[in-house]
């Protein structure tokens, strides 16, 4: 008896049918051509994507190559249009073509405008380069670029600014004399484009601080006049060198070469004529651009700060100023940039202290009254006179006590840091003083005036002294202190120029 299974299966033809695997081809055929159109669509459009891109990226980078030619074009027509304060010069408005791959058709315009309504001034520069579009497109790509500068003033200084390190007289020869009188030994290098007159007893010794390899201590433009028991040096102690063209005494009132026998002594005679000039005082630049000052008030202030003026006309006459009043204040002045150009702060105290930085100007007189120390390093105008007569009244520029530093002939204070030059602009000539120290009263600084100086009664000046004609009697006392980095705003060889410069954060694109 045959096997047979325990059941049977039955399928029916139908599902047979559709279990076979020859049902499936051209499905999965169809699938996989679906598939592999995708991923070409894909390939190409990821490939045509990159060149795109890169097409896209090559013209910006030459937008903004072409926009950083058309900026530097238009800086320098800026820089040599022969006056940043004048627009002497047309825009480039035609596009300029600049190099790249033919096909892209780079080029550049840029445009310069003017802004007097802030104080400094600022001009405005916009570069724009224009680079064709390469993917089909209508609108070319483009880049702007944009700079700021701002016109600020300066003196330039030159040799000029050597003048800084002497007692200074303009007179010239002839006239009145740069005085020595009634003072015993004066060490500060001095230089007169006049006559030199030492008074009974007065004596110029030798500035241990002024070494060989200087210019002569003592230069004159005339005659040094020489009284009973008057002297330069000593045969112990001769000047580096003595630069006049001559010599009177006494005895011998002909003009002749300076010698050991008048009695001048140094280590080497010159008798050609010294040629530096007096620094120009520009009142008028000045009490435009000063910051803050008569055209620029304080941006912030605290407390009353003085008044820098009671008209609007630079004439001198805003009365007597008070830097030191009994209550304190702050007046600072921030351009349009967040820079601080300038600030003015006093604060009262045993000394009081008062913070300087920047150009200022006040149209009136300065009268000192007041013990203090200043910080800071800035040059202050005055349009009339400057005055230190309260008994003992000092300004100094170290926190050491000036009275210390007279009575030791030494001092702390160091320029780099702390510098204040302080210019009086009244043309008032002896007996009239624009710049009068006197009654121990004692100064720190550097200080020129349009008319005449006079230093007596036992005052001190530490620093310079620059004056139409310079008067020095009864115990007067100055010190040499050498100055070096300038002083924003000091007078210096000629009138002061406006200047551009690039503020931070100026630059956008």
């Amino acid at each position: 008896m045959s096997w047979k299974p325990p059941f049977a299966v039955y399928v029916p033809t139908t599902l047979r049918r559709l279990c076979s695997e020859r049902a499936l081809a051209l499905p999965l055929a169809l699938g996989v051509m679906v598939a592999l159109s995708i991923s070409v669509t894909a390939v190409a459009d990821y490939t045509f994507s990159n060149t795109r891109n890169s097409a896209d990226s090559s013209a910006r980078n030459y937008a903004y190559a072409a926009a950083e030619t058309g900026m530097n074009d238009a800086l320098s027509v800026l820089f040599n249009s022969g006056s940043v304060t004048q627009k002497l010069f047309t825009d480039q408005t035609t596009p300029v073509s600049v190099a790249a791959p033919p096909a892209y058709h780079t080029s550049y315009t840029w445009t310069a405008s003017f802004d007097s309504s802030v104080s400094p001034n600022v001009w405005t520069i916009t570069s724009t380069g224009k680079v064709a579009n390469l993917t089909q497109g209508t609108k070319p790509d483009t880049k702007v670029l944009k700079r700021k500068l701002e016109i600020t003033t300066s003196a330039p200084q030159g040799s000029n600014w050597s003048v800084w390190n002497y007692v200074y007289a303009d007179a010239a020869p002839g006239g009145t004399c740069l005085t020595v009188s009634n003072t015993a030994g004066f060490s500060t290098p001095i230089y007169t484009k006049g006559d030199l007159c030492l008074g009974q007893n007065a004596h110029l010794d030798k500035n241990p601080a002024w070494p060989a390899g200087n210019p002569p201590q003592v230069q004159v433009g005339g005659k040094i006049a020489l009284s009973n028991n008057s002297y330069v040096g000593t045969s112990a102690n001769k000047l580096n060198a003595v630069q006049a063209p001559s010599c009177t005494t006494q005895a011998n009132a002909t003009p002749h070469t300076c010698s050991s026998s008048d009695p001048v002594w140094a280590d080497q005679y010159i008798t050609t004529p010294p040629t530096l000039t007096k620094p120009v005082i520009d009142l008028a630049t000045w009490y435009q651009n000063a910051m803050p000052g008569p055209k620029a008030a304080c941006t912030s202030t605290t407390g009353t700060p003085p008044a820098f003026d009671t008209n609007t006309t630079q004439d001198g006459l805003a009365g007597t100023i008070n830097l030191t009043p009994a209550q304190a204040y702050d007046c600072k002045y921030v351009d349009s940039f967040g820079q601080t150009q300038g600030e003015i702060k006093w604060t009262p105290g045993s000394p009081g202290s008062l913070d300087v930085s920047g150009v200022m100007f006040f149209d009136g007189n300065l009268n000192w009254t007041t013990n203090a120390v200043y910080h800071g390093r800035a040059t202050i105008y005055f349009g009339g006179t400057i005055n230190f007569s309260t008994n003992n009244a000092y300004l100094c520029g170290t926190d050491t006590s000036c009275t210390t530093a007279v009575s030791t002939g030494t001092t702390n204070w160091d320029t780099t840091n702390d510098l204040l030059v302080l210019v009086a602009g009244s043309n008032a000539q002896s007996p009239s003083f624009a710049f009068n120290m006197s009654n121990g009263c004692i100064f720190q600084g550097a200080a020129e005036a349009n008319g005449d100086a006079n230093e007596s009664n036992g005052d001190g000046l530490w620093g310079s002294l620059i004056a139409h004609q310079v008067y020095l009697n009864n115990g007067a006392h100055d010190w040499y202190v050498p100055f070096g980095t300038p002083v924003p705003g000091m007078p210096g060889a000629s009138n002061p120029n406006p200047t551009l410069v690039f503020p931070p954060n100026s630059f956008s694109g």
